[in-house]
C-alpha cells in the first residue's frame, strides 16, 4: 500500500483477489457502448493509485540489483573467512 493513496470504491458486484478482479456488469439493453463504458469505469477506478504505487516502488526496484550484489559479496567474504580458518587449523575442506 502506498504512503498516500486515494480511497476508491468499486460497485459491490466487483471483487478483487490476489490474482484477479471479477466484476459483474448488468446491462438493460444489449448496448456495446454501455458495456465498454462500464468496463472503462472499473479499469479507471482500479488504476487510480497506480502512479503513486509505481513512484514508491521504483527506487526500491532500481536499488535491488545492488542490494543483492552486496549481499552476495558479504556472503562470499564470510564463507572465505571460514574456509581459510578451517584450512589453517588443518581441516580438509570440500571445495563444493
Amino acid at each position: 500500500m502506498p504512503f498516500s493513496s486515494t480511497v476508491v470504491y468499486l460497485d459491490k458486484s466487483a471483487t478483487i483477489n490476489k490474482t484477479n478482479v471479477t466484476a459483474t456488469i448488468t446491462l438493460a439493453q444489449l448496448d456495446e457502448s454501455a458495456y465498454f463504458s462500464q468496463v472503462s469505469s472499473i479499469i479507471r477506478t482500479l488504476k487510480t493509485n497506480l502512479p503513486q504505487v509505481h513512484a514508491e516502488t521504483k527506487p526500491w526496484n532500481d536499488g535491488l540489483e545492488n542490494l543483492i550484489q552486496q549481499s552476495l559479496e558479504n556472503r562470499k567474504g564470510i564463507v572465505s573467512k571460514k574456509f581459510d580458518f578451517m584450512e589453517k587449523i588443518g581441516l580438509k575442506v570440500n571445495p563444493k
